[in-house]
């Protein structure tokens, strides 16, 4: 599917850098040819206004305290109409404490990425991260907050040891992928293309899933990825095809790569962390079927099946987890924030 978009892409038009061209060739040199065309998995759009309406229901009055932060002027935007990690930090404490999560800290910290850390009950927001509103209403609000905080949060509340704490054993796929769910319905998009052509599609190239299981090492997957997204950018006129536009998307590319070889050397083919690889983008199509097959149910019935699915960190889709974790949300109810 990704192949044929750029390629079909290309073709259109006139006057393509060479380099363009040239990266193109490679791409299809090494990866194989005529494999049947899928889709990434899309919510349906009744779907996708029904939980984005939930998601807002849940999350509006903290991102009304925080825009009522700013005209006070007590978090500030930088020249680009950005928060930088202080005031992403000092938002995102105004959000736990309008959901009644103010035991959480939130920290900065020298890694690249955000992290959860549910056994300290910190998050880490990188020193150098800067976000624009949307991006810091659609990750920080939707996903961190509202997924990883919230349902440790209300699984803690029930009183009940099994559902609260670290988890059960296997939920975080789903949890991930309801996270990054979230962000799309707060971007407005049903797809999950971002996903899919992230971690997911990185993680078979290096396993190797292209060429029957010979794996790859961090340089060849670099030079299959850094490729890519140089075309894709270029079909997004943001760049002319230029040695520096180069340079940026190997960057790009050695970003997003480090953190699927986090933990190894980088030099040993098919050996890579691919947590991210299975939960981003399986997670969510595992929560996408869950909610297509709940829009059958009744409105109060649907509600009531996503006010279970945030009631602890479990695993929303297998079914002794959540006749459990049903069964004691209605012999002991409690308030699910």
């Amino acid at each position: 599917y990704r192949l044929s978009k750029i390629q079909d892409s290309v073709e259109m038009l006139t006057d393509t850098p060479q380099s363009v061209v040239d990266a193109l060739s490679y791409v299809r040199s090494i990866l194989p040819k005529d494999l049947p065309v899928q889709k990434p998995k899309e919510l349906n759009p009744e779907a996708a206004s029904w939980y984005a309406a939930q998601l807002d229901e849940r999350v509006r009055s903290g991102m009304d305290a925080v825009n009522a932060a700013i005209s006070r002027g007590e978090i500030t935007l930088d020249d680009e109409g950005k928060l930088d990690a202080q005031n992403i930090i000092y938002a995102t404490r105004i959000i736990l404490d309008i959901r009644g999560a103010s035991r959480w800290n939130v920290v900065q910290t020298k890694d690249a990425n955000i992290d959860t850390n549910q056994t300290d009950l910190v998050i880490y927001v990188p020193e150098s991260r800067k976000m624009s509103l949307s991006e810091f209403d659609a990750v920080m609000v939707c996903h961190e907050v509202d997924e990883h905080v919230m349902r440790r949060e209300n699984g803690d509340a029930s009183g009940i040891p099994e559902i609260g704490g670290t988890g059960a054993h296997g939920y975080l796929a789903k949890e991930e992928g309801n996270g990054k769910i979230n962000e799309a319905l707060r971007k407005g998009k049903l797809s999950l293309e971002a996903s899919a052509f992230g971690f997911f599609l990185s993680g078979g190239l290096i396993l190797g899933l292209d060429r029957e299981g010979r794996g790859r090492n961090m340089r060849e997957t670099t030079e299959i990825v850094w490729r890519l997204n140089f075309i894709e950018d270029y079909l997004k006129s943001r760049h002319d095809g230029s040695q520096q536009s180069v340079r940026n998307a190997v960057d790009k590319a050695t970003t997003h790569l480090t953190r699927l070889f986090r933990g190894t050397d980088g030099k040993v083919p098919g050996v890579a962390f691919t947590k991210d690889s299975k939960t981003y983008y399986e997670g969510s199509a595992d929560v996408i079927d869950k909610w297509h097959n709940d829009m059958t149910l009744t409105e109060d019935q649907r509600k009531s099946a996503h006010m279970i699915e945030r009631a602890a960190k479990y695993d929303i889709t297998r079914r002794e987890h959540s006749d459990f974790v049903e069964k004691v949300f209605s012999h002991q109810p409690y308030n699910i924030g």
